[in-house]
């Protein structure tokens, strides 16, 4: 999956990194690519340093297309760089003076890492059926969630949140998930998104439509084709392979699992249609469970 990395020395960069990664891995891969030595960086996700290098992707909770903060110590910079040219330059023996006795020299104290860059207010335009005409106009923070976007057009034109989908682009990018941010939708200030509301139909258009997904374990090592409503939420997947489990032996890993789909972490308590699965999609199961961390 792919990730960006923000920082103050130059424009948003992306890298590739796996489930299992480690935030020094990351780190490894930084200096690979952009050249920056592993002990002048210092990483923030969601407003956190990321202390630990052996915590890996998962457990800090980073997922397709997160955005990471990297500070460079100038300090331990200029230092790799030093012993780099060190390493390099010819050296030429001259006999050693006398040294002469000196003052233990006093550490200095590690440098305070810098607060998550700030944030400013965007307008977005909104287009809605009612506003076809001329585009509705909200205020909003990059680090708001659509969501919340979804919330004030909800006040303005009297329509649920649950109801409500917003496309990027005006209508013409993919739909936009409650859960992430405006900035990990790429969403700008003047940034034109489309809103319209579902149907309130009944019966096989509404919760009860019918998906038939295939379920993959590790490896591709086995496949199960289930049948599961829209509308119910990720959970009662689980209960369904429980009962596979207990009746045809259907392999489930013992240390937990969660499920994978279009290579993001899928919620439990969300539903099919939440995540836009579609008929025939396939969902990937993964050992291990997914946890927040800094």
């Amino acid at each position: 999956m792919d990730v960006f990395v923000e920082t103050k020395r130059g424009p948003p960069f992306s890298i590739e990194v796996g489930y299992y990664d480690t935030v020094l891995n990351i780190k490894e891969k930084i200096h690979k690519y952009q050249g920056i030595p592993v002990p002048a960086q210092t990483l923030f996700f969601n407003g956190h340093i990321l202390h630990d290098d052996h915590h890996d992707v998962e457990r800090c909770g980073i997922l397709q297309d997160s955005r990471i903060f990297l500070h460079v110590s100038p300090d331990a910079a200029a230092a790799a760089e030093s012993d780099h040219r060190s390493n390099t330059t010819p050296h030429h023996h001259h006999p050693a003076p006398a040294p002469s006795p000196s003052p233990a020299p006093t550490p200095l104290p590690p440098p305070t890492p810098p607060p998550p860059p700030a944030t400013s207010k965007i307008l977005i335009k909104i287009k809605t059926p009612r506003t076809a005409s001329h585009h509705l106009s909200l205020e909003m923070d990059p680090n708001d969630t659509v969501l919340a976007l979804k919330e004030k057009i909800q006040e303005i034109e009297s329509v649920h949140v649950s109801r409500l989908v917003l496309q990027s682009n005006g209508g013409g990018g993919p739909e936009l998930q409650d859960h992430r941010t405006l900035r990990d939708c790429d969403i700008t200030n003047n940034s034109e998104i489309s809103a319209t509301a579902r149907p309130t139909g009944s019966g096989s258009s509404g919760s009860n439509k019918k998906l038939k997904l295939l379920v993959v374990t590790k490896c591709a090592t086995k496949k199960l084709p289930v049948e599961v409503n829209a509308g119910d939420n990720v959970s009662e997947l689980r209960k369904e392979l429980q009962r596979l489990h207990q009746k045809m032996n259907f392999p489930l890993p013992q240390e937990g699992y969660f499920f994978i789909y279009k290579q993001n972490v899928m919620e439990d308590e969300q539903s099919f249609r939440w995540h836009q699965c579609g008929q025939g999609d396939t969902i990937e199961i993964f050992n291990g469970s997914v946890t927040g961390g800094s």
